[in-house]
């Protein structure tokens, strides 16, 4: 009788532990099945070439974004300070060793479009680039000076988002003026594995507010000549997992589950044919 108990008792390790090793060897089957087309970028055969319109596309000022704007007059520094958007420090500023220069303001485009300029009043920005608004302001202060001002403008709230199958996901605030999606996705560590490179969601919201997603295809190099390959102020990527990552959270989650009961079956089947041996 001890003897029949050993003999069952090993073979139910022996059917269990085979039985683990199949589950597992088949969910590392179903997670390995990427082929190279699901994870290679810019597929397609031919070459193309990229228009110049596509290549000079800058960021465009819109409502509610915050400017940073600041007026220098080499030949008279003095005469540019009322041309700049500053507050004065608290008055225990310098004992609180916080110091006494004044402090830069920020700009807040309103929604028709303009920011109130010292002096000069409201200038329209809208659709500018930041070049083309540091031209339009010192035109504008050009009756002030006897030579040309210095005016130098940027972007504050130029930031984007990633999230998704990324190894680093989060926001990143960009310094440059303009951003490409590739750039973007390095930001944010590359996509992982399990990324779906044919169908990355773009989501941007207009100068009116409206949000509108796009699928982007980073297989194929016309992304190179899309509308999306520069990206925007708060513009959101969200990267989609591919087939490979849906497959094996479905079997992680159920493996906890079939484990047990494909040993329960194996083990009760071993019991059965050993006792009627």
């Amino acid at each position: 009788m001890k003897k029949t108990l050993q003999t069952i008792n090993h073979s139910h390790r022996n059917t269990l532990h085979g039985s683990r090793i199949i589950l597992l060897a088949l969910t590392a089957w179903l997670c390995s099945c990427v082929s190279y087309k699901e994870i290679a970028y810019l597929q397609d055969s031919d070459i193309q070439t990229i228009g110049k319109e596509c290549a000079i596309k800058t960021l465009r000022i819109q409502p509610r974004d915050r400017l940073g704007i600041t007026v220098s007059y080499p030949e008279s520094p003095e005469l540019a300070i009322p041309f700049n958007l500053t507050t004065t420090p608290p008055a225990d500023a310098g004992e609180k060793g916080l110091g006494v220069q004044p402090v830069r303001l920020t700009y807040s485009v309103k929604n028709d479009g303009t920011i109130d300029f010292p002096i000069l009043g409201a200038v329209r920005t809208e659709g500018l680039t930041q070049e083309e608004l540091s031209e339009r302001i010192e035109d504008m202060l050009m009756p002030h000076f006897k030579h040309r001002p210095i005016v130098s403008v940027q972007v504050l709230n130029f930031s984007i988002s990633v999230l998704g199958e990324v190894n680093n996901p989060g926001s990143f605030t960009i310094r440059e003026e303009r951003i490409t999606i590739l750039e973007a996705l390095a930001l944010a560590g590359d996509l992982t594995i399990h990324g779906k490179r044919s169908n990355i969601m773009l989501v941007r919201e207009d100068s009116h507010g409206d949000k509108k997603t796009y699928e982007i295809n980073l297989s194929s190099r016309s992304i190179l000549s899309s509308p999306q390959y520069y990206l925007q102020q708060n513009d959101i990527i969200y990267v989609l997992p591919n087939k490979a990552k849906a497959n094996s959270a479905r079997t992680s989650s159920n493996m906890s589950v079939w484990i047990p009961i494909v040993s329960s079956v194996i083990s009760l089947a071993s019991l059965l044919v050993v006792t009627l041996k």
